[in-house]
């Protein structure tokens, strides 16, 4: 492990990939979301095997065709699902451009070309640290972005997060203590 201070700030650009992995920790927590995914990845194969068992194709064929039609689905699904995220965060103002995302005691702060946003650490629901990001999010669907791959190593990515979920933490139980004064 490299023996460093404990960044507080980091300077990074998002690119293609860290949206599409954001995007695919966001569907794995909100099941609305997954759900919405098996149903696209299983209407299509579903749908041919009711269509060839419609047209008296025997029952392993009509398996076998639509065994084939998943093959091809689910991979245009996942293509089609990159393509979309791209899209979007190319046509996003300024979020594939270069960011600073600086951490306090008191809250977290965005700073990019177009805005400068400061967020009280209570206003964060969750800190997550995936394999290639730390997530700050602000509610089930929105999160501040920080690519672990922005940091020099690794280590000091996640010595980050966990600096940031010391001071969430801490905020969040003020706060739960103070509510609950108020019972």
């Amino acid at each position: 492990m490299h023996d460093s201070p404990v960044p507080t700030s980091v300077t990074f650009t998002l690119t293609p990939t860290d949206m599409l992995e954001y995007n695919r920790t966001v569907i794995s927590r909100v099941p609305s979301f997954q759900a919405r995914v098996l149903i696209r990845r299983a209407a299509v194969p579903i749908g041919v095997l009711i269509l060839s068992r419609g047209f008296n194709i025997e029952w392993l064929a009509s398996v076998g065709i639509a065994l084939l039609a998943a093959a091809v689905w689910i991979p245009v699904t996942y293509w089609s699902f990159a393509f979309r995220v791209k899209r979007v965060s190319r046509s996003s103002p300024g979020l594939m451009e270069q960011q600073t995302i600086s951490i306090e005691p008191e809250h977290i702060r965005q700073t990019t070309s177009i805005a400068d946003s400061t967020i009280q650490w209570s206003k964060v629901v969750d800190v997550v640290t995936t394999r290639s990001q730390v997530l700050f999010f602000l509610d089930r669907r929105h999160a501040f972005i920080v690519p672990l791959s922005a940091f020099s190593y690794r280590s000091q990515g996640v010595a980050f997060a966990d600096l940031a979920r010391k001071w969430w933490a801490r905020a969040i139980g003020l706060m739960m203590s103070e509510s609950g004064n108020h019972g």
